[in-house]
């Protein structure tokens, strides 16, 4: 479960910016129930007494207001823990898209920090890093509540080598080998992980199995179809749970076909410049090879089977987001999704979030961070206030990340007509009239 994350130095984001996933505990109400007490978690870690966690965070902002660089940060800073030893080549550069719009972030290192829980335990963990390497990496422990420090290495400028601290008591395992494997522009933890070491092996896979990105934009529809019809391939229960959904908001869908076939003459021979290209590579390429078939029945007077090609987009974007959905329930996954609203009906989304929220159903501590425009889920009923948050650019182009809270709406407060009115700020704004008729305004 995440706890919060902090980033700096990334894309259009400049200043250190934390998205915190903590219950805000000064939210007060004359109605209990307005608390929404079943979006939170129960947290009962050591050392931090009546914290709750927030089951979901739903992030708006205007276009190019930087809310997907929120998920972007996210998303590096996983791909740096699981690609840093094993996909970077010694000395060779790192792809870190620095903050643009001025003339010197590209030469200050950017940071990365996680807190989280893995199996009832606190974690910090994060690094600070430019182009060339790592300037600094660090990971805590709070098993008990109290500091157990697993490493802590810096860059010593001076002496041009890295200064190593490690708590004798609670690191396992060889860290001097580790630290001979460790190269400048790779993790210490990714290295542990990759040799083997249990402790630092335990956190890496927390990154690689804890943390799932999803991209519902209109170019990964197909993906995500197919995602979701594999999953389901693989959990039978998983592919009841779909079929009871998609047959109980009524999309006239009574079953879904899926099986694993063979491609045919006819397939190979599909006039998509990909296939041919893929041919004219490779004349075997498809020999062996399975494809996911769906058919969609609808049944009338008779039952009918449709391709996804004659699927209504509304159903395919809901089937591609339901199994993940499940998993995500059943596993206790932490997903975040970007721009989840394209081509579906709010009430979709509602439902959707409803079984996040219900501890039947999500028993194992899930949680989903989303970014969208569907002002219809600012709603109190369907969200507290301190899981709403929005992305604003400055007068520098900074993208800055702030809570709903920061603005204290009172309990009840018509959040979707205050947004609109500009009141948390996080929207477009338009400069005089729109002319588009070449006059100068």
């Amino acid at each position: 479960m995440i706890i919060e994350f902090s980033f700096s130095n990334f894309r259009s984001i400049k200043e250190r910016q934390t998205l915190s996933l903590v219950a805000n505990n000064s939210l007060v109400t004359q109605d209990k129930k307005k608390l929404l007490p079943e979006n939170l978690i129960e947290l009962n870690a050591p050392g931090l007494p009546d914290v709750k966690l927030l089951k979901s965070a739903v992030i708006y902002g205007a276009n190019a207001s930087g809310k997907s660089n929120v998920i972007k940060a996210i998303d590096f800073m996983q791909d740096f823990v699981m690609k840093s030893f094993t996909g970077l080549k010694p000395e060779e550069e790192i792809g870190i898209p620095f903050f643009a719009f001025d003339s010197i972030s590209h030469e200050i290192p950017s940071e990365f920090e996680a807190i989280f829980i893995n199996n009832g335990v606190r974690y910090q963990y994060g690094f600070v890093l430019d182009k060339w390497k790592v300037h600094e990496e660090w990971l805590y422990a709070y098993p008990k509540g109290r500091t157990q420090r697993w490493f802590h290495r810096m860059f010593n400028v001076k002496k041009e080598r890295y200064d190593w601290k490690f708590s004798k008591e609670h690191f396992k395992g060889d860290k001097n080998g580790i630290k001979i494997g460790t190269r400048h522009n790779a993790l210490f933890l990714s290295t542990g992980a990759q040799l083997n070491n249990g402790q630092l092996k335990s956190i890496y896979e927390w990154f690689r199995n804890n943390i799932r990105f999803l991209d519902y934009s209109s170019s990964n529809v197909e993906r995500g179809i197919g995602l979701s019809a594999g999953i389901m391939l693989e959990d039978p229960d998983i592919a009841d749970k779909v079929k009871k959904f998609m047959r109980h908001v009524d999309f006239g869908i009574d079953d879904i076909s899926i099986s694993k076939k063979e491609f045919s003459e006819k397939d190979i021979k599909s006039s998509s410049p990909v296939i041919e290209a893929l041919l004219k590579e490779d004349p075997e390429f498809f020999k062996d090879k399975k494809f996911i078939d769906i058919k969609w029945l609808h049944k009338n007077v008779n039952t009918i089977a449709l391709t996804s090609v004659d699927e209504s987009t509304g159903s395919l974007k809901c089937f591609s987001l339901l199994a993940p959905w499940i998993d995500t329930l059943i596993n206790g996954y932490t997903v975040f999704i970007d721009e989840i609203g394209a081509n579906m009906h709010p009430i979709l989304l509602r439902n959707l979030f409803k079984m996040m929220n219900d501890s039947a159903i999500n028993k194992s501590g899930a949680q989903i961070v989303i970014t969208t425009h569907d002002v219809t889920l600012l709603d109190t009923e369907l969200f507290r206030r301190d899981q709403i948050w929005f992305t604003e650019k400055n007068a520098q182009g900074e993208t800055e990340l702030y809570p709903l809270t920061d603005y204290s709406p009172r309990s009840g407060e018509a959040l979707q007509k205050g947004y609109l009115a500009g009141r948390y700020g996080a929207i477009p704004l338009i400069r005089g009239d729109l002319k588009l008729d070449g006059n100068k305004r």
